[in-house]
């Protein structure tokens, strides 16, 4: 059996426009609102990474450069100190639940794009494998008639609204919580609890009951094929949990790359995962007929 799994690379691939890049260019033009957000993400996630490594850059906060701006308000106004707790707790919710919202809405735009692709006529995709898809979009039912049935959508939960739609996505950064300590002044707290609630936890995505049916199918599988995948470090534990799944000394990999620095990383980190038997090449490589 085969195991595919799919990056974001792979919608790309298909003439999609869901690079981060396309997301910041969504919020420029969707609403003033969306605007609005854009602004703080790049004023106080400023990681010159922040649309190419998105949800890395959701990690990474100048949290003394968002003080001093809280600090200047209440020195320029007569305010409490606890009137400025409250705003920034509040702002700082309303952020994480904009960007939230403002994310599904954009994939769900992405979704009506690929409705009017044309069926690739000159690819084709082994419809009896199994698919795990690090993406949010509906990519493989739509182009390839992929069973719904054979695909974990790693960050994709409350999979269907009543209206078909996907309910939830999975929109974070891969570090470690941050643990606070008795120090650390109020809008340290309310800062590192914004920082902790972009947290992805793959550990609880991966033992969801959905998650936890699907593992238990790969003791079948003997290759494995990898489509546009970065494998940046919030991937590690998914990688981790398939080979805890598989027969690793007898499974075939493929695994796809676009640049010759996508190929050096990635060959160092199946040299880190102790992985052999590997062979490298482009999606064109493993899908064109």
């Amino acid at each position: 059996m085969k195991l595919y799994l799919i990056g974001n690379g792979f919608d790309i691939y298909h003439g999609i426009n869901s690079r981060y890049s396309n997301f910041c260019e969504f919020l420029n033009t969707h609403s003033d609102e969306s605007l609005k957000l854009r602004v703080f993400l790049e004023t106080y996630h400023n990681s010159p990474d922040l649309w190419s490594q998105f949800e890395k850059a959701l990690g990474e906060f100048d949290k003394n450069k968002y003080i001093n701006h809280y600090n200047r308000l209440c020195a320029s106004v007569d305010n409490n100190s606890q009137s400025t707790q409250n705003s920034i707790d509040y702002e700082l919710v309303e952020v994480r639940q904009n960007l939230i919202e403002f994310f599904r809405t954009w994939v769900l735009s992405l979704e009506a794009d690929i409705n009017s692709l044309p069926i690739p006529t000159d690819k084709t995709i082994d419809s009896n494998s199994l698919f795990l898809t690090f993406n949010y979009t509906e990519t493989l039912q739509k182009l390839y008639r992929i069973d719904e049935q054979k695909i974990l959508h790693i960050h994709v939960t409350d999979k269907k609204t009543a209206t078909g739609e996907f309910a939830q996505y999975v929109v974070g950064h891969g570090k470690k919580e941050i643990i606070g300590n008795s120090l650390e002044s109020d809008i340290e707290r309310s800062v590192r609890e914004y920082i902790n609630d972009f947290r992805k936890r793959p550990e609880d995505i991966m033992q969801n009951n959905e998650s936890k049916n699907f593992w238990e199918k790969l003791n079948k599988v003997t290759e494995i094929i990898v489509l546009g995948m970065s494998l940046g470090d919030v991937d590690i534990p998914y990688f981790n949990k398939i080979i805890e799944n598989i027969d690793k000394n007898n499974v075939h990999w493929k695994i796809s790359h676009h640049t010759q620095n996508d190929l050096t990383r990635i060959k160092n980190v199946f040299s880190m995962l102790q992985l052999t038997n590997v062979e490298y090449g482009t999606i064109d490589d493993f899908i064109k007929k």
